[in-house]
Order: C-alpha cells, then structure tokens, then sequence
C-alpha cells in the first residue's frame, strides 16, 4: 500500500496505509462486564408471572375445588349420622327383643358354646342378617353368636366376643371396632336375672354407603370443576378480548417512530370497546381522549418545528447574500493591506476569516433545514471508494500533522444517492477526527461491503470521546470535551467547517436520508465511526 498523500493520483480501488490499521472491538464488547454484581440463581427472577386469564381461572378453579369439598364433605356427614341413626333404631329394637329371648330355657356347654340363651336372643323374629348377639355374665361371655343368611345362629371368635364384653352396659349405641367384621354398633343392657345381653349390628353397609357417595361426589365435582374451567376461560377469553383489542392498538402505537414527527396517530379504539358503561370501555374512552391529546400535541409540535426550519432556511437564504458583499469586500482589501498599520490588516484578517467561517455555518444549516423538510436526495449511482480516495488524499494535504491511513477493496463499492452529500459524510467524519484529536494521531478510512451493505468506517487512536457527550453526539450544537478539542486551526480545502457543532449532525441527517446507519464506539485510544448504507449493487471485479 502507499501513503495516503500519493493515493490522490490513483486508480479507486487502491489501498493506502501509512501505518497499521487500528482495530476495533464492537460496541457491544466495549463495556467490560461488572464485577461483584450478585448474580441470582438461573429461574430465581426468570418466572414468568401469571396472565390475568389464568389467575382468573385458576381462581375461580381453586374456589369451586373448596366449595366442592365442603359441600360433599356436609353432604357425606349428614348421609353417615342418617344412616347410623336409622341403624341404631335398629339395634335399639333389636336389643329390646334381645333381653326378651334371654329369659329363655338355659342349657349347658362351654363359655362360647352356642346356649339356648344365645340362640333365643338371635332368632328370635325380626332380628336381622348379621346381628351379634352375647350374654354375658359378670363380665364374662358365657353365650355368642352371630345370624347369617340361612338364619341360624353360627359360633364367632373368642377376639369377637371379648371386644362385645367391653362395651358399657348403658343402654347406649356405641361404636366398636371387631376383628374378622369391622365396625359395628353395639348395645348392651341388663337382661333377665342379671344377665348382660349385647347386641351389634354391622355398620359396613352404612360405611360402603357413604363412600360411594364421597366417590361419586368427587367424580361428579371433578367434572363439573373441569366443565366450569373450560367455560369459564371461554367466558374470560370473550370478556377480555376488549382490554387485548386495546393492548393490540397500544403495543401498536409504541412501535410507531413518534419521535421523528412523522407517525400520525389517526388511529384510536373502537366503538364498541369505548362504552363508558363498561369497565373496559371506560378506560378505551379515556385511551381515545389520551390519544387526542397526544395527535394535537404532535400537531402543534410539527407545526412549530417547520415554522422553526423555514425560518432558518429563510434566515440562512438571506444571509448568503450580505456574506456574499462582506467577503467580497474583504478581498478587495488584500491589495492594500501591505500599507495598512499593522492592527487594521490583522482586524481585517480576522474579518476574512470569520467571514468564511458564518457562511460555511449558514450553508450547513440550511443544509439541515433541507434535509429535515425531506427535500428529495439525488438518486444515481456514487462510488465511494473514489470519494474515499480523493477525501483521504485532502485530508492528507490539509493536515499532514495526522497519520492518514486507507483501507480500501480492489473493486468499486457503490451506493445510490447524492454524491456532494455523500462526500460531506466522509470529510466530515476525518474532519472530526483532526479536530478532536492531538498531532501525530493515527486515523484510518476503511471501506469494505457486509451483508448488501457499504460499510464505511472512520477510525482513530486519539484520547476518545468524554462518555457523557456520546449520547448526544449527533445533536446539534454539540461539542466534544476539551481532552479531544485542539482548538481552531487552519483553513483547508475541505468543505466542513469544525466548531460549529454541526458536523456530526449534517452526517447523521444525510446517512437518515440514504436510508443508512451510523454508530460510534469510543474509549481511550480508539474511537471509530461507522457507518452503513444499502448497496447499489454487489461489487464488480
């Protein structure tokens, strides 16, 4: 490659490198990672929060889970204490029938033996499958038995008959619990000659009962709970598609470019989603008054702006004129400043150059009231790696106190658009890069395509730029920091005008209006600009 001063009478598409080309990381990895930052637990703050559908539903789920299991919980209490009472009728009339049998003829055998005292107790009419009968004597059982299906009384266990012993002799039904049967209700009261008699009746029949019902209960609720879930995510689903027509339309908005004055908010909600006797039509009402005044707030403001950039046009048209006289009259002096005293040829010195100072800022700003009135750019075919070339070999020739470095593709890299506007980007960004950064800086062009795509990149190794003045460092009127301003140096051949404040600005407005992109990454000792616009077509070889 060659030096960037001898690039000028090249062919495009050279490469000229008067040292290494500085490289930059992108603005994603230029800001090193926090340390010490606690970081929580993967999932810790990442769980998504329940949709108001869901909550609803699963709120209205879990209340009829409670409802439905306090109901059948009462429903299969009060059907048990039913059945029991109507059980223990039963054994009521059962033991009265049972004392009765007990005075009957006695007989002979063993203490579980099947008595006639036993059997009159058990067969006596009336009394029921099942039915457990004993006497007992001073706390032993001296007869037992049970009754089945046949009617005949059949011996039980000795297990059965010492829990039948236990029970209180009081009259009362009382629950027991009885090997080889379960749970029966027992009475025991004092028969004929002292004699105890216990009478039980099984309570399986009564138990089976009221499980079948707590099943069916369950079965039942488990239904009607999906059934109602189901019917009720519908019933929501339909309630709340108002409110998601009205998030619909809101996301909709937030994604229109607002601050570029040129979105219209014409849209609003529906009528039938606005009813004020609606919750959700109250606030769609109130989102179409917001709105309202949002449109008339855009309004105003475009007014005002174009009010604001037709007066600039129109101050910086008539200026050129009065800029015209002044400079002309300025040179005019030039041949006679020799026999001046020496204050009046630096004041009219000073006079010359401020002169084409404000007409270079009065041709940037009506540049800019232009390009923000969206006055339509040239459309033809540029090639930049030309312009790359040439404006790298003016920038060598007006500061050769910088190290001017080219990087350009050996082929024709070219852009639809405004050839003079595309070349201000170019001389504006190395004029940045001369007044923002001390003599001896290394600063590189580069061109290159990515994507369909030109990418145009201007690089430095200066002091970088003061982090507070980034983000607003295409705005108008604004300066770098004074670790990266030389001051004022000399006039050149090159069409910007540095501290005004405006270069930048111009570049970003004419890049918006190709359609193109720029960016910025700086930190000390390496500050790049670049900048992206759509290809014309791919390059040719």
């Amino acid at each position: 490659m060659s030096p960037a001063g001898g690039a000028s009478g090249s062919a495009p598409g050279a490469s000229a490198q008067a040292g290494p080309v500085s490289q930059t990381a992108p603005i994603s990895q230029a800001a090193p990672v926090s340390q010490g930052v606690p970081v929580s637990p993967a999932g810790a703050r990442d769980r998504a929060p329940l949709t108001l559908r869901r909550r609803l539903v699963l709120g209205l789920v879990a209340t009829l889970v409670i409802v439905t299991a306090i109901i059948g919980a009462v429903s299969v209490t009060l059907l048990h204490n039913v059945l029991v009472d109507r059980l223990d009728q039963q054994l009521s009339s059962a033991s009265d029938r049972g004392r009765e049998g007990a005075g009957g003829p006695g007989g002979s055998g063993g203490p579980l033996s099947i008595t006639p005292n036993a059997t009159f107790v058990l067969k006596l009419p009336g009394q029921a499958e099942g039915t457990v009968g004993a006497v007992i004597d001073d706390g032993t059982v001296i007869s037992a038995g049970a009754l089945n299906s046949l009617g005949e009384v059949v011996l039980i266990s000795e297990s059965i008959a010492e829990s039948l012993a236990t029970v209180p002799q009081d009259g009362k039904a009382h629950t027991v619990s009885v090997d080889g049967i379960g749970e029966v209700r027992a009475q025991a009261s004092e028969g004929p000659a002292g004699y105890g008699v216990v009478i039980a009746l099984p309570l399986g029949d009564v138990n089976a009962t009221t499980t079948t019902l707590s099943l069916m209960i369950a079965l039942i609720g488990l239904l009607g709970i999906a059934l109602a879930a189901l019917f009720t995510s519908r019933w929501i689903r339909a309630s709340m598609a108002p409110l998601e027509r009205v998030e619909h339309l809101a996301t909709s908005i937030s994604k229109l470019p607002l601050t570029s004055g040129d979105a219209a908010l014409d849209v609003r909600v529906e009528p039938r989603d606005a009813d004020p006797r609606t919750e959700v039509g109250r606030m769609g009402q109130a989102f179409n008054t917001m709105l309202g005044h949002i449109s008339r707030a855009f309004t105003a403001r475009e007014a005002s702006e174009a009010k604001m950039r037709q007066f600039v046009a129109d101050a910086s048209h008539e200026l050129r004129t009065p800029l015209a006289s002044i400079r002309g009259y300025s040179e005019l002096t030039r041949r006679s400043r020799a026999e001046l005293p020496e204050d009046t040829a630096r004041a009219l010195e000073r006079i010359d150059s401020e002169s084409v100072r404000m007409t270079a800022l009065v041709e940037e700003l009506l540049l800019l009231a232009r390009l923000d009135e969206g006055v339509e750019t040239e459309h033809r075919t540029v090639d930049l790696s030309l312009i790359a070339l040439e404006s790298i070999g003016d920038a060598h020739a007006a500061w050769p106190d910088h190290k001017w470095n080219l990087d350009i593709p050996g082929v024709a890299i070219e852009v639809t658009g405004d050839e003079a506007q595309l070349r201000r980007v170019v001389s504006n960004l190395l004029a940045n890069a001369n007044a923002h950064t001390p003599a001896g800086t290394n600063v590189s062009l580069t061109l290159g395509v990515d994507r369909g795509e030109a990418v145009l990149s201007v690089a430095d190794d200066g002091p970088g730029i003061d982090p507070g003045v980034l983000e607003h460092l295409f705005e108008r009127f604004v300066r770098g920091d004074v670790s990266r301003t030389r001051g004022e140096t000399e006039a050149s051949s090159v069409p910007v005008t540095r501290g005004t404040g405006l270069g930048l600005s111009i570049v970003k407005s004419v890049v918006d209006a190709h359609g193109g992109t720029i960016s910025v990454d700086s930190r000390p000792g390496s500050t790049r600009f670049t900048v992206r616009l759509p290809s014309a077509a791919p390059a040719r070889g």
